[in-house]
């Protein structure tokens, strides 16, 4: 069956009006349907005699809460110049699940304007490359009777040809970090292993 309702109150800003009307204020952090009850008196009556049924939806995409699925960049053996695929999951400032739903109807707010992949290295060691957002499909996660939807936007990004002038001969480890309209995700970096990429006779010389 369904679970019992959790009871919680909110404290808020009271602020009395012309007219005899009061406008409430309050602040929830958490994303999910609630049923709000003002209570007024001594007896703490409902005002209306009816709850009120409310939607709180996640609020703007936050870098420092958002993440890469797995903790890897990319699967597999990657190779310098090929093209790098990860899933980077979706979340607000207080954490709450973005689902695809709610990251396309709030695109206003959620949007990525500029996500990019970079390597903070010494000198013609470091990079940039910016990386394109694909479909977003959700996930959904259930604990008991209750159920979570979880946004995931499919990334893709090229990895450099070379670092610098130096000649890559064995497989390399870079520390790889992601940005999301400009400020780095808090989760990074990530460690990703790189290999050379396979021979080719045409730019091979004697």
């Amino acid at each position: 069956g369904d679970p019992p309702p959790q009871h919680k109150s909110v404290s808020g800003e009271l602020v009395q009006c012309s007219g005899g009307e009061y406008h409430l204020s309050y602040t929830v952090s958490a994303a999910g349907n609630y049923s709000l009850s003002v209570l007024v008196g001594r007896h703490k009556d409902i005002v209306g005699n009816n709850p009120v049924n409310v939607a709180v939806y996640p609020g703007k995409l936050s870098s420092q809460h958002c993440g890469v699925v797995g903790d890897k960049l990319g699967s597999g053996t990657l190779l310098f110049g090929s093209f790098c695929r990860f899933e980077l999951y979706l979340r607000d400032s207080y954490g709450n699940y973005i689902s695809c739903e709610h990251y396309y109807r709030g695109l206003g707010v959620r949007n990525i304007s500029d996500l990019s992949v970079y390597h903070e290295g010494d000198g013609n060691d470091a990079w940039t490359a910016p990386a394109t957002v694909g479909e977003c499909r959700d996930r959904k996660y259930t604990d008991g009777a209750y159920s979570t939807t979880d946004g995931v936007l499919a990334v893709s990004f090229q990895l450099p040809r070379t670092l610098g002038d130096a000649v890559i001969t064995k497989e390399t480890v870079l520390d790889l970090e992601v940005r999301i309209n400009g400020k780095r995700l808090k989760q990074g970096p990530y460690s990703t292993s790189i290999r050379p990429a396979r021979l080719s006779p045409a730019m091979s010389q004697v």
